[in-house]
């Protein structure tokens, strides 16, 4: 799932890419689908799309550890709308929302993993791409030479994953309900250096990703909850709780301060019925309710 100012960006099993718009001030509504695009340039399923750092590309992976690149620019953001209004120049809203979401040529990559991949991010203010997969390697590789930098085998599946603001730590998912933790200051050579069970039983880690400020990592896999954990680089990471929804989580993302009710850093949810929740951030200086 992809979150942009005003949509959820999802990939469905079927490989159509659909935008819902995001409406954080009407919590658990369904939200309405704007627009989708059938994505034909694989017949293997969808794994794990990212933006690139200035949200004009999305790199797309497959199941088949194929990696690709989509030229889609998320929209306008809620301050661009209002300069425009100001300075007189916003069209009418139907020409307006065609202009948002404007479709290019899928590119062909390369082909990475010798299994689904799982996580695919670009490294800020570089050419370099990390990658993870279901081959339990994660690869650092330079994406406009397609040159491979570093490597790290892991001992499971690697599911998921989600690399720190400050770029020095990545984490990701296992099939063991377990998070793993790994220095990426050496790009050439990523190193272990902690794990975490969050779940009693084995469970899929479905999605990790660390809160805006990177002092805060949320969590879930196939169940109704979602677990926060706080630490650092410095620190071990320690479970800090969890927060139960009615029903099993589908996909989460983290807001920024200010854009749910209440404001403050948040955590936007929808679950397996499309039931969109917003809630606020725990204080890690606070235990979290369950």
């Amino acid at each position: 799932m992809l979150l942009t100012q005003k949509h959820l960006v999802i990939a469905k099993d079927n490989n159509v890419i659909e935008w819902y718009i995001l409406d954080p001030e009407e919590p658990e509504e369904k939200i309405e689908l704007e627009k989708d695009y059938q994505f034909e340039r694989s017949a293997n399923k969808i794994t794990i799309m990212s933006y690139n750092h200035n949200f004009e590309k999305i790199y797309i992976a497959t199941e088949g550890g194929e990696l690709f690149l989509f030229p889609v620019k998320a929209e306008s953001t809620l301050e661009d709308e209002e300069e425009q209004e100001e300075a007189g120049d916003k069209d009418d809203d139907e020409n307006q929302e065609e202009e948002k979401i404007v479709f290019a040529e899928v590119q062909d990559i390369t082909t990475s993993h010798s299994a689904g991949v799982t996580f695919l991010k670009e490294i800020p203010n570089s050419t370099y791409l990390i990658s993870a997969g279901l081959d339990g390697k994660v690869q650092i590789w330079d994406g406009f030479e397609s040159r491979l930098l570093g490597n790290f085998v892991s001992d499971s599946d690697l599911t998921c994953g989600d690399l720190s603001p400050d770029t020095k730590l990545l984490v990701v998912g296992t099939t063991a309900s377990c998070l793993k933790f790994l220095d990426m200051t050496n790009r050439a050579r990523p190193k272990l250096i902690d794990m975490r069970r969050i779940y009693e039983n084995d469970i899929n880690i479905t999605q990790v990703s660390f809160s805006p400020d990177g002092k805060l990592i949320a969590a879930c896999g196939h169940s109704k909850f979602l677990y926060i954990l706080y630490g650092t680089p410095e620190k071990r990471w320690r479970v800090l709780g969890k927060i139960e929804y009615q029903y099993e989580i589908g996909h989460f993302a983290w807001s920024k301060a200010g854009k749910i009710p209440g404001g403050g850093l948040g955590i936007i949810v929808i679950n397996e019925q499309g039931l969109l929740y917003a809630c606020p951030a725990p204080n890690p200086d606070k235990d979290l309710n369950n």
